[in-house]
């Protein structure tokens, strides 16, 4: 096989952890055709994308019974396997009810929402609910970072993220809040990200590391990541990837209300999405170490 004609078989190097009482929803997780640039007719739709900005590539199809057996792992996520497992919870009725109990969640009215939007900086219930996450989900907590609510009234988007410098939607994208190079992205932060909204939302990545995606581009392209600069550069990788691979897949999680992600975005692919949403999007994201279960 020539170099030039390089392909991959998916075979999911981040792996899904469902808890059992997730595992019935047969759409819980699909899968894309690949990915692509958006189009000139998407972006009449949503004309705030960047121009290199990229997304999944219509239909989602559910995920075959053998395919199954490739993409889940029954392996719940811990300090060593943290940035290849992402994984899906339910946050206790308890915990959720500190801001529920409060109208602090799931807002289906914008007049509450802004109400949410003004209070939640210093509100006890926010505080106490913080807490309560770390105590339950963090691994350590020497790495913590409370990055907070975050709420827009922009919904059903094939992407969520917005660039903070540009204004721009940036598409699938690999994070950077640790600045680590590409050999110790595996060692970043996950981020446990709970959705507060009054509808569902989902958690869009691609099933494979940064690393392994500058490996797959230089056995096609040996001269393409031609200096130390540009072979830790996220940034470059990830669409150059998604350039030369658009067949690849991208994994679609449901977050139902009152549900969380963790995921470690610093090492793969990724973004949000409210496609499909009626009601303001709203989440509450802390960086550390977490998992589904510290128990």
């Amino acid at each position: 096989m020539s170099k030039s004609s390089v392909s991959i078989t998916p075979f999911a190097e981040i792996k899904i952890f469902l808890p059992d009482y997730f595992c019935d929803d047969d759409e819980r997780v699909t899968i894309s055709n690949g990915t692509q640039l958006v189009s000139k007719e998407q972006r009449q739709l949503f004309p705030d994308y960047a121009d290199d900005a990229i997304i999944p590539h219509e239909p989602w199809s559910k995920l075959s019974d053998e395919q199954k057996k490739t993409y889940f792992t029954q392996e719940k996520i811990t300090t060593q396997n943290c940035s290849r497992v992402v994984a899906a919870v339910k946050i206790e009725k308890d915990v959720i009810g500190l801001l529920e109990d409060r109208n602090l969640a799931y807002p289906k009215v914008l007049q509450l929402y802004k109400k949410i939007y003004q209070e939640n900086s210093g509100n006890d219930a926010f505080r106490e609910f913080t807490i309560r996450i770390i105590n339950k989900y963090a691994l350590k907590k020497d790495r913590l970072q409370v990055l907070g609510l975050y709420m827009s009234e922009e919904i059903d988007c094939f992407t969520s993220t917005v660039d903070g410098q540009s204004n721009k939607r940036m598409g699938l994208h690999v994070d950077n809040w640790d600045g680590a190079p590409l050999s110790k992205k595996d060692v970043s932060r996950n981020r446990i990200c709970i959705n507060l909204g009054a509808d569902d939302r989902h958690f869009l990545f691609c099933d494979i590391s940064v690393a392994k995606m500058a490996y797959y581009i230089q056995q096609k392209e040996p001269n393409i990541l031609y200096s130390d600069e540009v072979q830790n550069d996220h940034h470059f990788i990830s669409r150059a990837f998604m350039a030369m691979f658009p067949d690849y897949p991208i994994t679609k999680l449901k977050i139902c209300p009152g549900e969380a992600y963790i995921a470690a975005t610093d090492n793969f692919i990724h973004d949000g999405s409210t496609e499909n949403k009626i009601y303001p999007d709203m989440v509450f994201t802390i960086l550390g170490d977490f998992s589904s279960s510290t128990e």
